[in-house]
């Protein structure tokens, strides 16, 4: 049996849960609307710096180009933000990913705030998941090599 819960805010953030039988399976880590770009540019900056001590200056560049990519292709308007989605790999293909997005989604639908849901993926192989739940791509970028899916659901 599976539930959705979510597990605690983190800076103002949601990290939600899925678990099957009383053991997590699953986690959906999102940024909902009412966050500040003041927040998370702060939280951002600490997260910075610790990296560019633990891995070096590289990285950190890497990550800003990420982070470029990723916030000149969101919607303007506000909305829900899919930072990561992960499944234990026994209970991929089982609903629990459905499930957390089910719980997103109707965050979303609930908050006065929100005109839909954003993400990204690197895998195309997610595109068909995503799609499924009614996502559109409403852009693909290239960091070097890498290939990335800007999708939306309203």
């Amino acid at each position: 049996m599976q539930h959705v819960a979510d597990l605690t805010p983190i800076l103002d953030l949601l990290l939600l849960g899925a678990f099957v039988e009383g053991e997590l399976q699953g986690v959906a880590f999102v940024t909902p609307p009412e966050v500040n770009n003041t927040g998370k540019q702060e939280a951002k900056d600490k997260l910075d710096e610790q990296l560019a001590i633990d891995m070096g200056e590289a990285v950190i560049l890497r990550l800003e180009a990420y982070s470029q990519i990723k916030e000149a292709n969101q919607p303007q308007q506000p909305h829900f933000y899919l930072n990561t989605l992960g499944v234990m790999p026994k209970s991929q293909g089982q609903g629990v990913g459905k499930a957390l997005m089910a719980e997103l989604h109707k965050l979303s639908e609930e908050s006065p705030q929100s005109s839909g849901v954003a993400l990204d993926t690197e895998n195309e192989q997610n595109l068909n998941f995503y799609q499924h739940l009614g996502y559109s791509v409403s852009t693909i970028t290239n960091l070097d090599r890498v290939k990335i899916w800007s999708m939306f659901r309203q």
